[in-house]
């Protein structure tokens, strides 16, 4: 921070210059004012922990801030996805959960990101999968197909592919394995 000091006084001291001292040209003003400016600029970038240094603390404040009203925000999802299961309709957008919460998409995309550390789509994906897991292990009569779209997938493949990302393995080996 002391660099920040230094160019404090710098900014003020050429700023005195200029008001005590009357000047012909505006252009010797702003040559300095942009060379500070400047200077400024390319040792931030070039000296990395500055900035970080800069940053974090903007984001670190944000984050204790929010952190009560996410727990809220995050236990209010959770109990929305185990109580109405709104993962079963294969036409599921993030704003149909923001507008069934009453809260803004983007906020609730963060919200997931953050709190869940995955996309909304890898998040709906894990519970239609714990769906069709329970589904499958219930030695019931309808086929892998159908399994995968009472669990909310449009399509075999796009079921398939989700059902192998979580358990690495596919459906029918899944059947078999247990």
């Amino acid at each position: 921070m002391n660099w920040l000091i230094i160019l404090l006084i710098s900014v003020l001291i050429v700023w005195m210059l200029f008001f005590f001292i009357p000047f012909d040209f505006f252009v010797t003003g702003s040559i300095v004012f942009s060379s500070i400016f400047y200077t400024c600029f390319i040792f931030m970038i070039l000296n990395k922990k500055v900035a970080n240094e800069i940053f974090q603390k903007v984001k670190i404040r944000t984050k204790s801030e929010h952190s009560e009203k996410s727990k809220v925000e995050v236990k209010r999802i959770l109990s929305l996805m185990i109580d109405e299961k709104p993962y079963l309709q294969p036409n599921l957008k993030l704003l149909d959960i923001a507008e069934t919460l009453d809260t803004p998409a983007h906020q609730l995309s963060k919200l997931i990101n953050e709190n869940f550390g995955k996309s909304f789509t890898d998040f709906i994906n894990e519970y239609r999968i714990d769906e069709a897991k329970e589904l499958l292990q219930e030695n019931s009569l309808f086929t892998i197909e159908a399994i995968g779209n009472h669990c909310g997938f449009k399509s075999k493949s796009a079921f398939y592919k989700a059902f192998r990302k979580s358990t690495n393995m596919t459906p029918s080996k899944f059947l078999l394995k247990k």
